[in-house]
């Protein structure tokens, strides 16, 4: 999924934003705007460093950009569907996020009252990665429905000592 952002280049912001942070930028003749420039930029830039970084990409390579061209940012989001569990074959928890690192941090820290925290349960053991929000909120559901034997096969497919991934991915 990608979130749009319809920016001005000539907008006269500051910051020390490089055009490094750009990973495509190319014309667009059709699409959201009839004519203009589109950009992929790296997740987690916030729209200020993502305008500043396209005026000075456009800047750098030479394209024209006069005031009526739109200039159309796309950033990349990640999200995921995980598994957490409270030990090997315990209680498990299924959930979607954008950020995995912070979200799993928020259930072993049990700093919001909910099942996980009643139940104990804090040891990632099992996740996907989406590009598009929607398709992960389906899998959620989807995998909610799932009967616990199946739930339980899809972990040990992948982690078969039910190894607690999260200080990997934190570390």
């Amino acid at each position: 999924m990608f979130k749009p952002y319809s920016l001005d280049c000539h907008s006269g912001a500051r910051s020390c934003a490089s055009p490094e942070s750009i990973t495509t930028i190319a014309r667009m003749d059709s699409g959201p705007t009839p004519a203009g420039y589109a950009c992929w930029a790296r997740p987690g830039m916030t729209a200020s460093e993502l305008k500043i970084a396209l005026h000075l990409a456009l800047r750098e390579l030479h394209f024209p950009h006069q005031s009526p061209t739109p200039i159309i940012a796309v950033i990349a989001m990640t999200y995921y569907v995980y598994l957490l569990a409270s030990r090997k074959y315990g209680t498990l928890y299924i959930g979607v996020t954008n950020d995995l690192i912070r979200r799993v941090y928020e259930h072993r820290s049990k700093v919001v009252d909910g099942f996980t925290r009643r139940y104990d349960v804090d040891k990632l053991v099992w996740f996907e990665v989406y590009d598009d929000v929607l398709s992960a909120i389906a899998r959620e559901k989807e995998l909610k429905k799932w009967r616990r034997d199946w739930k339980i096969r899809l972990i040990e497919e992948q982690n078969p000592n039910w190894m607690d991934l999260y200080p990997v991915l934190s570390g």
